[in-house]
């Protein structure tokens, strides 16, 4: 497992839109990929374990895969929610 430390820039934090982004864009991963918030742990391949993490605009999550490929996978993950960025 390798990991991440993330602000998530989004103007909104975790609403719907940009919940199913991040799950579209995680179904093409091989890794499990985790994001971590106040002690909460999130499935980002899940709607309702991202909404229930509760992170808000500007929030510091951890970012975390694990399987095959798992560092170019957080790489190219870290990249799409800094490109989710306002």
């Amino acid at each position: 497992m390798v990991s991440q430390t993330v602000v998530l820039n989004l103007e909104n934090g975790l609403n719907t839109d940009e919940v199913s982004k991040i799950i579209n864009f995680s179904r093409n991963f091989e890794s499990t990929i985790t994001m971590k918030h106040d002690g909460r742990i999130a499935n980002c391949k899940s709607l309702i374990s991202l909404i229930n993490l509760g992170a808000v605009s500007f929030s510091e999550v951890e970012v975390a895969t694990e399987g095959p490929n798992e560092t170019e996978e957080l790489e190219r993950f870290v990249k799409f929610l800094q490109e989710m960025s306002v």
